[in-house]
């Protein structure tokens, strides 16, 4: 079986030649982003272009598939006795809340921020975004005790988990793309396989 898929590959590959897969944006938040990528039909002698959109998420990111959006944010570190002071629009530029479309990546308005306490002693909340449709993320933010400065061993630790999780969010997005990128053109050299196929028999016919 794993001879004849290796075949099925070299075949394809034969009538399918990738020229180049472009973006012009630059993947720095979670969203739906349009790849393009072409092909060499060597039938028509021409090249054929496809348009994609690939959805890059992040660690909080939440994806609705029955509303059609995806919505993140963003843990947040905000300063001692402040968190009641914070209206929902502080709430969704600190935690960068945003949600979008999924079909064309198109903004969607994040309308409530809502705030639970999980230990105020301690500084603790749990911040929860959604959309009109009701697609919903929940963030971490933690109030400190001590003025928020970079010196702040609290400040600084949480960066360091920051920078942790934006190094793996960033590699397992780049994969994402990658295969995103090869089924495409994989499905576009099928089509165009099957359709040379198709004249072909048609011919015989005749």
């Amino acid at each position: 079986m794993l001879k004849i898929f290796c075949y099925f590959i070299i075949v394809l590959s034969a009538f399918c030649i990738p020229l180049q897969a472009q973006s012009n944006l630059e993947y720095e938040n979670a969203g739906s982003y349009p790849v393009t990528f072409s092909i060499w039909d060597e039938e028509l002698g021409e090249e054929v272009e496809k348009t994609i959109f690939v959805t890059i998420i992040r660690p909080k990111t939440v994806i609705n598939e029955q509303t059609g959006e995806a919505i993140d944010a963003k843990d947040i570190l905000i300063g001692h006795n402040t968190a009641k002071n914070l209206s929902s629009e502080d709430l969704i530029a600190h935690a960068q809340a945003h949600a979008w479309d999924l079909r064309d990546g198109s903004p969607v308005a994040v309308v409530a921020a809502q705030v639970e306490i999980i230990d105020r002693e301690n500084g603790f909340y749990r911040v929860i975004f959604s959309t009109e449709k009701g697609t919903a993320t929940q963030i971490n933010m933690i109030e400190t005790k001590a003025p928020l400065t970079p010196q702040n061993e609290e400040y600084i630790n949480i960066l360091d988990v920051h920078s942790t999780v934006n190094f793996w969010s960033w590699s397992i997005g780049a994969l994402f793309v990658i295969l995103s990128i090869s089924l495409g053109i994989l499905y576009l050299g099928i089509k165009l396989e099957v359709r040379s196929i198709t004249k072909l028999l048609y011919r015989h016919q005749k």
